[in-house]
């Protein structure tokens, strides 16, 4: 006897959700169960309702919300002992169902994508189907794949149904704005307009896996930069193209959405690794984020009372701290969270700090709230005077050692700067509130990765390490300092500190991401034109200091950096050491 099938259900209901009543009718109606999952449920709906026409799609949110549909409705049905039935519909953006079909990839079988026309005709399209394709008349005429390409940059791919040439304006466009070099453009289309049936949807799946397949022969020094994918139809093409992207052939792909005559930026298949994690949309959650943004605005404004252009101090940087400071009071924070994560506008004078940033800072003391913001603030606006800005930002993180150079410099200015300013307004002198001044800078990195990555940093770059690593240290080293020199001098001094060796590997970009500790972990340390090598021994175990950072432990953290000043004081506290 066979044994009833789940039936699962999929929904991207982004502009709104068919009645269930007319998607039940279109499946087979013997089922062990049923079960709908809608986008809706995992996403900031009344961010959505509340946009107007020709606002951007909140497509960070959205992808990761799809990444969690995904994996709730595997987890829901992975334990059951019976069959699974997988369907998708739904109204939404072209490159989610691109990205809905790259998730759910090959695993999801059998598979039946739900197509309502625009004349309210249902389409039932079995993905999966065991047809023999070579019967079958060929849906799309293939252009750009006849010979091989030298060209490095990105390979442009349109794919339509529609009989419609690609838009080479648009697409010239879109590549221009983002620096990009356009490799080569390929065509995948019909003739003429083409719908997308049960007797044709196996053959164009099919065509569709051997045009993407094909990219790596025409464009063999092309795809380690990757591709772009135009989509021209159906939500039903831009399911079969996300499945056909294979990520061992090419290595990162863009789906932008065509909006308004040109194409915008949406998903990234794999989805990168800045894309930020689902949020809890519960009632109590958004209203602990609601309270966290009013404490930000006060610590805004509080900081606009209180930051005197003297508080730069000696910083080596042409800060100009008149125009600095008032820059800093003339910043403003949107009542209603942004949908950027964290972002300073200086020309605009404005914060914009979203959801992900808010949920984030649930997770540490709501005193410390307001003393983070105050920090993430500075911070941002020094970078402007280092010429870092919201119009260069862009994969700046390529570039790790530039990065981390005035990364370390803005965090050094800032802790420098917020330490006077707290000294002048509490009983603390300078020295006594450069350690918890550093505590915010930790904070405030960790909020970044808790926001993106949850309570553990599972996607951890060497460069992200060395951050947390060099500043654990400046917070040991600082516990050591006793008066205004000592604390310029550890300010003052440039540190770098590496643990190695580490395994790891190179994402799309070929930033390195760790993997672990390999065995007999060093930690080197530089401190101006000085060098130390630190051995793991009994007094000092290296071994779990990768996880303590992945896992936000800075108790641990810290009693291994005291001994590591302990060990090398004649080079990181030397204003310390008994001669």
């Amino acid at each position: 006897m066979t044994s009833l099938a789940t039936q699962t259900v999929l929904v991207l209901d982004v502009y709104g959700r068919a009645n269930e009543d007319e998607v039940v009718a279109l499946l087979p109606a013997s089922r062990r169960e049923l079960r709908f999952h809608y986008l809706r449920d995992y996403v900031d709906t009344k961010a959505l309702d509340g946009m107007q026409q020709g606002q951007p799609m909140p497509f960070a949110n959205l992808a990761a919300g799809v990444s969690t549909l995904t994996r709730s409705a595997r987890r829901a049905v992975e334990s059951a002992a019976d069959q699974t039935e997988w369907y998708v519909y739904g109204q939404a953006p072209l490159p989610l169902f691109a990205l809905l079909g790259f998730e759910l990839s090959a695993w999801a079988k059998p598979l039946t994508f739900l197509n309502r026309r625009k004349d309210g005709t249902w389409d039932s399209l079995p993905i999966n189907s065991a047809a023999d394709t070579a019967k079958m008349p060929q849906v799309f005429e293939t252009v750009g794949l006849e010979s091989t390409h030298e060209a490095t940059g990105r390979v442009a791919v349109f794919v339509s149904v529609m009989g419609n040439a690609a838009p080479s304006g648009p697409i010239h466009g879109y590549f221009g704005a983002r620096g990009e070099t356009l490799a080569g453009l390929v065509q995948v289309r019909t003739p003429v307009p083409v719908l997308l049936t049960a007797d044709n949807v196996a053959t164009a799946a099919q065509e569709l896996a051997e045009a993407l397949s094909a990219l790596a022969t025409a464009y063999p020094n092309a795809l380690t930069r990757g591709a772009a994918l135009f989509v021209s139809g159906p939500a039903s093409l831009a399911f079969l193209l996300g499945r056909s992207v294979n990520p061992n052939i090419v290595r990162e792909v863009w789906v932008p959405n065509f909006v308004s005559g040109e194409y915008q930026d949406a998903v990234a298949l794999p989805m990168p690794e800045s894309t930020y994690r689902a949020l809890d949309f519960s009632a109590d959650a958004v209203t602990e984020r609601a309270a966290i943004l009013v404490a930000m605005r006060d610590a805004l404004t509080d900081l606009q009372n209180e930051f005197k252009p003297d508080h730069l101090g000696d910083a080596n940087l042409n800060l100009h701290p008149e125009q600095f400071a008032d820059g800093l009071r003339q910043l403003r924070l949107p009542d209603e969270p942004a949908d950027d994560a964290f972002t300073l506008r200086v020309l605009e004078r404005e914060l914009r700090i979203g959801d992900q940033i808010l949920d984030a800072l649930r997770s540490i003391d709501r005193d410390l709230v307001g003393q983070v913001t105050q920090h993430l603030i500075v911070h941002e606006l020094v970078h402007n005077f280092q010429d870092l800005t919201h119009a260069n930002f862009r994969n700046v993180g390529r570039a790790a050692v530039a990065l981390e150079e005035i990364d370390f410099w803005a965090d050094a200015y800032t802790v420098g700067a917020l330490a006077r300013m707290r000294a002048e307004s509490t009983s603390y002198s300078v020295h006594d509130a450069i350690t918890s001044e550093i505590d915010h800078v930790l904070l405030g990195i960790e909020t970044f990765d808790r926001a993106q990555h949850g309570s553990e940093i599972t996607l951890l770059y060497e460069r992200r390490l060395r951050r947390y690593l060099i500043w654990h240290l400046q917070r040991a080293r600082a516990a050591t300092a006793r008066t205004r020199e000592d604390v310029s001098n550890l300010l003052n001094s440039r540190l770098i500190v590496e643990l190695v060796p580490l395994a790891g590997n190179l994402d799309a970009r070929y930033d390195k991401l760790v993997d672990c500790t390999l065995p007999q972990p060093e930690l080197i340390v530089a401190c101006g034109p000085r060098l130390k090598r630190l051995s793991s021994s009994a007094n000092l175990d290296l071994s779990t200091l990768l996880d303590d950072v992945r896992h936000f432990r800075r108790g641990p953290i810290l009693e291994i950096m005291r001994r590591v000043v302990t060990e090398a004081g004649d080079l990181l506290a030397d204003w310390a050491t008994l001669h």
